[in-house]
């Protein structure tokens, strides 16, 4: 299902990004220096007053000159990344839910969705809108930001936009987030294969006509039996990933027992979320689910989860099977830097160019 772009969202991305389309040419952004000289004329006090805020200013209810504004006030005020990413999320509850929100229009039309939305969310979507906010110091810094957590390597479109979680998003995000799974789960880890059909997923979603391009890969999953063992282990701003599908055979030790990802089979990450610590240790979740952007412990949301997976079972649907756990990397921007060069983030729009398949 493809929701139609509404024209006031499509007004905002034409006026804020200000580029023309030219199918020949990489247009990149080289984004640091857009944001770096704001601090010069922000007034302290009105800072603190941001830095304190009002929980009733949501951030899905700004303009986007509000919110580069906003972005401004918060970089001055907060120089701890994971301290700016529950601020960003925190202004973010109660934003309602969606889904199918983003494509890569006005530079593509198979998928004609825009390329932000501050209005609504799913859950990686808001996600990859919290990191950016966080990430970025103005409007420009976000947007680019936003694109590079996107896209592989920050190239927009269709054929490169992260689509799969386990095989794309997270191994090309290892700038910002590190999969710690298998460390905190230890010798409770459930080992699955991640799979990704990526040329037929393009073609029976989008009509997009590719070559073979198929990912393949390893990777876990902690069983929500023993998400203890994930206390003390996760810091605010890490993302918390709720694994989905059909509960796994015996081990055997043979390499054909492990799951393979998909919609009915095996094991895939099926939701996303944002981790928060509080003061007695225990772990919280701020995510988008129907009907909006909320905040809950996550032993509940997995107790709840779980509570449904014997009716999941006999509709022969996916069930509840436990988390994936992905670290926020302390040296994201320095990281990023090693790959896009000092002008990090670095976004490309090259449709003649070959597919950097993995």
């Amino acid at each position: 299902m493809i929701h139609p772009t509404p024209n006031h969202l499509l007004s905002r991305h034409l006026s804020a990004a200000k580029v023309r389309i030219l199918p020949t040419l990489i247009l990149a952004f080289a984004l640091t220096t857009l944001g770096c000289q704001s601090d010069q004329h922000l007034d302290p006090a009105v800072t603190a007053e941001w830095r304190a805020g009002d929980p009733d200013d949501k951030l899905y209810t700004l303009e986007p000159k509000a919110l580069d504004t906003f972005l401004q006030h918060l970089h001055a005020s907060t120089p701890d990344l994971r301290e700016r990413i529950l601020a960003v999320a925190h202004r973010q509850l109660g934003q309602p839910y969606d889904i199918y929100l983003l494509g890569e229009f006005p530079f593509e039309v198979d998928d004609p969705q825009p390329l932000y939305n501050l209005e609504e969310s799913d859950c990686v979507v808001f996600v990859e809108h919290t990191y950016a906010m966080a990430l970025g110091d103005d409007w420009a810094q976000f947007f680019g930001y936003l694109q590079r957590i996107r896209y592989i390597d920050g190239r927009i479109g269709v054929a490169t936009r992260n689509h799969y979680t386990e095989p794309q998003w997270n191994p090309n995000n290892a700038w910002l987030v590190k999969d710690i799974t298998e460390s905190i789960a230890g010798d409770a880890a459930v080992p699955y294969k991640a799979k990704a059909n990526v040329a037929k997923f393009l073609r029976d979603k989008f009509g997009t006509q590719l070559d073979d391009w198929i990912i393949e890969g390893q990777t876990t999953y902690l069983p929500f039996e023993n998400l203890d063992r994930a206390r003390g282990q996760l810091q605010d701003g890490d993302v918390v990933q709720i694994v989905r599908g059909t509960p796994p055979p015996p081990a055997t030790g043979d390499s054909a027992d492990l799951g393979v990802n998909g919609r009915f089979a095996g094991a895939y990450v099926g939701h996303f979320g944002l981790v928060e610590v509080d003061d007695a240790g225990e772990l919280w979740m701020i995510h988008s689910a129907s009907p909006h952007v909320r905040r809950e412990r996550i032993a509940d949301y997995g107790a709840r989860s779980a509570a449904g997976n014997a009716k999941k079972a006999e509709a022969g649907k996916p069930q509840f099977l436990g988390f994936k756990f992905l670290a926020l990397q302390e040296n994201a921007l320095d990281n990023l830097k090693q790959i896009d060069g000092e002008h990090a983030p670095v976004v490309t729009y090259a449709p003649n160019m070959p597919l950097p398949r993995e």
